[in-house]
């Protein structure tokens, strides 16, 4: 299931703001970050992350006690899990954002579990990383709308979606003067 919750962190993954004030970062916000000494990190939206260093033979090593592996595929690089989940990175470039190659930075694509249920992330085309909505695989969908202040671009609304284009359960939030989430207002079925 995809949860949308949010979380503070010092170490923001982006000097900007953050699409709910200031520090504050979606938990499905995830990237892939080539640093300047090769290696790679796989960052969550709550900002922690996993490094993997690439080895002489071409692989991707994880840190120690990670069970998971980070394997090249074309541009993509894919994130698969302990349990099976794949999480992929840098294969569209269609939306703005390039691949890791051009940027040292991807966003996720997708995520696809054992089953073969699948979430997309689908993004605006100014090359921002905006999140316009993530799809289920059965068409149901969470789709935001934003609004541009001073601070940045901001979550406006956050909308359940069925696969019939029907709305359901919506989150709208507000910001004060300092772009900080002052409100969140819940509606609509869930």
């Amino acid at each position: 299931p995809l949860e949308l919750t949010r979380s503070c962190t010092s170490a923001a993954m982006h000097p900007d703001f953050g699409p709910l004030g200031e520090g504050w970062q979606l938990s499905s916000r995830m990237m892939l970050v080539r640093d300047g000494g090769g290696d790679f990190l796989v960052q969550g939206g709550d900002g922690g992350g996993t490094r993997f260093r690439p080895q002489s033979d071409g692989t991707l090593q994880p840190e120690r006690g990670i069970h998971a592996s980070l394997v090249r595929d074309g541009d993509a690089y894919v994130l698969t899990t302990k349990s099976n989940k794949r999480y992929v990175f840098g294969s569209r470039t269609k939306d703005g954002l390039g691949n890791i190659a051009e940027h040292n930075l991807a966003y996720i694509d997708y995520m696809e579990d054992f089953d073969g249920n699948r979430l997309t992330w689908l993004y605006a085309a100014d090359g921002l990383g905006r999140v316009m909505a993530v799809e289920h695989s059965s068409g149901n969908r969470l789709a935001f709308e934003y609004e541009r202040s001073r601070f940045g671009w901001r979550i406006r609304t956050a909308t359940l979606v069925s696969a019939a284009g029907d709305p359901g359960q919506s989150a709208a939030y507000t910001y004060g003067e300092c772009g900080e989430l002052t409100r969140v207002e819940i509606s609509g079925v869930p």
